[in-house]
């Protein structure tokens, strides 16, 4: 075997390619403290790039290999010497050892660390292995630590390879802005149906029970589907952006008196925001609010409908804003509950998992139902 002190700690790119010529593999030992730990993942990349097998040698509870030999003696070194770690390996090695002495490292530190750590590995077995070890240490899922080390390696590689990802970021970026833009037409549509038709703030979709049981439903969707959570008459809470959710809070009281109508709606518009626009010194907003709200009578208009058919348009708008709202609660829950799973709390991680599988089938159903009845 060879051995190399590289001066300082430093090691050029230059002595790697010299060290190339005698040996295919290479096992990293220097000091303990942050500079050496520094420099062994620096000498490691270089020593990789210059076509070597690069391993690491941890040595917990002392500064350097010399301290080591005398706090433990030659034999125990050698044993250290052949204990060697891959890159990933190494970085968890040191990760364990700082959360050992109290360095002000939380559990929630460690495991966030851990993972990012773990998102970097390349090689999908040890990922693998090393989130599988990771999950037994702190008693988490084991499908939970492998969904998060996906989600932020692919985090990673998006910042890696902004050219490589900008098609999907851009594929993804107008789906999103779509479903709340053509929520916000929803909702604003629904609005313009009760300033043309008041009488509508009174109608809500209903499932009688005759209808739900033609559909084999667990009880929990079943109670869903027979609440309010359906059956309600539109309200603010229906309604996303605090913008919306005043417009609505107004309108729908209006609306309930009987005085609402397409210029009263459009009043309201200007009471909200002219007071916002003066302070931001920008009137587009309003301009764009009206002309959907005049986009949307228009298109009323000239459909023709009469009040049977309109109201049963209005209804299923309604559910259909609905069970988009139900999705959406769905993967918060989904989220929340990950992150309960990755924090140990399994118990309420399996609350709100269950919680968000009601809220999906919920709407599944909901829309069976809808196309069923139509």
């Amino acid at each position: 075997d060879n051995a190399v002190a590289p001066l300082g700690t430093a090691l050029t790119d230059q002595q790697a390619k010299l060290i190339s010529r005698y040996a295919d593999s290479v096992s990293i030992l220097m000091d303990g403290d942050q500079a050496g730990r520094e420099a062994s993942l620096r000498a490691g990349e270089i020593l990789e790039g210059a076509g070597l097998h690069a391993r690491y040698i941890f040595l917990g509870g002392v500064k350097d290999p010399d301290d080591y030999m005398k706090a433990y003696g030659a034999e125990r070194l050698l044993e250290a010497l052949g204990r060697t770690l891959d890159r990933t390996g190494y970085g968890l090695a040191l990760l364990r050892h700082d959360r050992g002495l109290e360095k002000g490292m939380t559990e929630a530190d460690y495991r966030d660390r851990a993972l990012t750590l773990l998102a970097a590995e390349a090689d999908s077995t040890k990922r693998e292995i090393y989130g599988g070890a990771l999950s037994r240490e702190l008693s988490v899922s084991h499908r939970a630590v492998g969904e998060e080390i996906d989600r932020r390696r692919g985090l990673l590689l998006r910042e890696q390879s902004p050219a490589a990802s900008e098609p999907a970021i851009r594929n993804r970026r107008p789906a999103a802005a779509k479903r709340r833009a053509g929520d916000g037409r929803s909702e604003m549509m629904l609005l313009v149906m009760l300033a043309d038709d008041p009488g509508l703030v009174g109608k809500a979709p209903s499932l009688s029970e005759t209808i739900l049981s033609g559909y084999s439903l667990n009880a929990d969707v079943r109670a869903f589907l027979s609440s309010g959570e359906v059956s309600a008459v539109l309200s603010e809470e229906d309604f996303s952006s605090p913008f919306m959710k005043e417009l609505a809070r107004q309108a729908i009281g209006d609306a309930g008196e009987g005085k609402l109508t397409l210029a009263s709606l459009h009043s309201i518009v200007d009471s909200i925001l002219d007071g916002r626009e003066e302070e931001e010194g920008d009137t587009s907003g309003s301009e764009r609010v009206h002309s959907l709200i005049q986009t949307h009578y228009q298109s009323m208009a000239e459909s023709q409908l009469g009040l049977e058919a309109q109201e049963k348009v209005y209804i299923q708008r309604l559910s259909e804003l609905r069970m988009n709202r139900w999705r959406q609660r769905a993967g918060e829950l989904n989220e929340k509950a990950r992150d309960s799973e990755l924090g140990g709390d399994d118990q309420t991680a399996a609350q709100d998992y269950m919680r968000a599988a009601v809220l999906t089938t919920a709407a599944d159903a909901f829309r069976m139902i809808i196309q069923g009845e139509n």
